[in-house]
């Protein structure tokens, strides 16, 4: 166990909250769309209580990201963006017991060294041969 230094950041997050934690699989050409949409629609479906956190990835364009905001509002989920302006590394040291999801990101990598529930959907991704590909020679999370 690795003691971070902690970084007082604002924002306020209720630690109640899962976050969904994305990666730019898709805008990388890494995982081919469809694949990438159904493995998280299933992740959501799973893991999304009424209120709900999401952290984008970079890439991802406006227009996606209204795309996977309606993947929670479908199921009557609410969801909140994280700030972009805070780097998700600072929110992982200043709280405790957070709720993660994901697939293969280094922040749900981040977020297991930092003591937090981290639950990958990962496996989802191994459907798409590309993917498998990518993924071959890097660490897993399940």
């Amino acid at each position: 166990h690795i003691d971070w230094p902690s970084i007082d950041v604002d924002v306020d997050i209720n630690t109640e909250y899962p976050m969904f934690l994305l990666d730019g699989g898709v805008e990388l050409g890494q995982v081919e769309l469809h694949v990438y949409n159904k493995a998280l629609k299933k992740m959501i479906n799973e893991c999304a209580e009424e209120e709900n956190y999401i952290k984008f990835h970079p890439m991802q364009s406006d227009e996606r990201k209204m795309e996977i905001k309606a993947m929670f509002s479908v199921i009557g989920k609410k969801v909140e963006e994280l700030p972009v302006d805070i780097p998700f590394e600072l929110i992982v040291v200043k709280y405790k017991n957070l709720k993660l999801f994901g697939f293969g990101t280094s922040l749900m990598f981040y977020g297991k060294a930092n003591g937090h529930q981290v639950v990958s959907y990962e496996k989802e991704l191994m459907e798409s041969r590309r993917y498998r590909m990518y993924s071959k020679d890097l660490p897993k999370l399940y």
